[in-house]
C-alpha cells in the first residue's frame, strides 16, 4: 500500500476547513512539532479511515466521539492509496446526532478510462465494506499496528502478547493464512469429489444390477422372436 492523499476534517486537532496531505510530493517524511500540533493525528486518521480504529479513543466506550474535534458535530477522513497497480479511496465519516450517531464508510477504485471513482461495495453496508478493505489489504488493524505501524509508547505490545496471539499475528504478517485458506479450499473440493464419487458408485451399482438381468432378457427376446 502506497499512500497518495489524506484529507481530514474535524478530526482531533484538525478543524472544519479540510486539510489535505499530498504524499506524492515526497518519498520519506519526518513529522516534527510541538505536542498537540497533530502529528500523531495524521497516523490516527489513516488507521481510522481504513479500520475505524485509532490510538486516541481506542478504549473509549464510543471511540468515534473520542476522535471528533471538540465542539464539532461531524468529522470526515478521506484516504487515497495505490495497491497492486490500482488506485483506491476510502471515505469514512461520523456524525453525532441526539437520537443516534451515524457512521458511513465507502471503498472506491479509480477507473483509469473515465478518471472517476466507482464504488466497490454497497452503500450503508459498513460490515461488508470493512471486510472488503481487510481482504484488499490482507491485514486488519491489529496486524497493522504490530507490524508496519508501531504506536507511540507501545513498541513492546507484540512481545507482551501471549504465545498464541503472537503466532496468529506472525501468520497474518507473513501471509501464512493464505495456506490456511488453500487448505480449506482443498478440503471443500475433496468433499465435493467424494460426494460425486459416491453418486457415481451408486449409478454403477444400478447399472450392474441391470446388466445382471441381461441374460434372462436376451433369452426372453429369442423366445419371442422364434414364435
Amino acid at each position: 500500500m502506497i499512500p497518495i492523499r489524506l484529507v481530514l476534517q474535524n478530526f482531533l486537532s484538525y478543524g472544519q476547513q479540510a486539510q489535505t496531505l499530498d504524499f506524492t510530493r515526497f518519498h520519506v517524511a519526518c513529522l516534527s512539532g510541538a505536542n498537540g500540533n497533530g502529528k500523531t493525528a495524521l497516523l490516527d486518521a489513516i488507521t481510522w479511515s481504513l479500520w475505524g480504529q485509532a490510538r486516541k479513543g481506542r478504549h473509549d466506550r464510543k471511540p468515534d466521539e473520542g476522535l471528533l474535534r471538540l465542539g464539532a458535530q461531524q468529522m470526515r477522513v478521506e484516504f487515497t492509496f495505490e495497491l497492486d497497480g490500482g488506485t483506491h479511496r476510502v471515505l469514512r465519516s461520523f456524525r453525532r446526532r441526539p437520537s443516534s450517531n451515524i457512521t458511513e464508510l465507502e471503498l472506491q477504485i479509480l477507473d483509469p478510462d473515465t478518471d472517476t471513482y466507482r464504488p466497490l461495495s454497497e452503500a450503508g453496508a459498513i460490515g461488508v465494506t470493512q471486510n472488503h478493505i481487510n481482504r484488499l489489504l490482507s491485514m486488519d488493524y491489529e496486524t497493522f499496528v504490530n507490524s508496519a505501524f508501531l504506536q507511540q509508547g507501545q513498541a513492546d505490545a507484540f512481545t507482551k502478547k501471549g504465545s498464541r496471539e503472537r503466532k496468529e499475528l506472525l501468520a497474518r504478517i507473513l501471509g501464512l493464512t493464505r495456506y490456511d485458506r488453500l487448505q480449506e479450499g482443498a478440503r471443500v473440493r475433496q468433499q465435493a469429489h467424494a460426494a460425486e464419487l459416491r453418486d457415481l458408485r451408486q449409478h454403477q451399482a444400478i447399472f450392474d444390477t441391470q446388466l445382471a438381468t441381461r441374460p434372462g432378457v436376451d433369452a426372453e427376446l429369442k423366445c419371442a422372436e422364434s414364435e
